[in-house]
This record gives structure tokens, sequence and C-alpha cells, in this order.
């Protein structure tokens, strides 16, 4: 079964990274486990595909390390 593309508010970028600094109120210092803000994205949007959140703070922890 074929899931269907995110088509709500803002990208999935921008959806992932508001729950990031929503959980941490915008502090760099504060850790956190995928499980915690997968659970933040599906309190405003609770079709989001939590998979998709996974790949997303992978996709953008790789592209600091590699950006710095």
């Amino acid at each position: 079964m074929k899931k269907e593309r995110w088509s709500g508010p803002g990208t999935v970028k921008e959806v992932v990274y508001d729950a990031v600094l929503e959980f941490t109120s915008d502090d760099a210092t504060v850790e956190f486990k995928p499980k915690e803000i997968i659970d933040q994205v599906l309190k405003k949007h609770p079709t989001f595909n939590p998979g998709t959140v996974r790949y997303q703070l992978i996709a953008n922890t790789l592209k600091r390390q590699i950006c710095r």
C-alpha cells in the first residue's frame, strides 16, 4: 500500500524543524531522542508519517556534519 505524500501546512523539513525548536525551547544544548520529536510532530499533525520524521532528522544531522 502506497502512503500519501505530506500535504499539510509547510514542508516536511519545516514541520520537523519547528517540532525540534518547540521541544528544545530553541536551546541547541538540549538533547532529544527521535521518538520525542515524533511525538511532538504527531501532537499537531496526527496523520504525519513517523518514518518521515526519522528520515528528516537523519538528513538534517548529516547535512550539519558535512557543512561544518
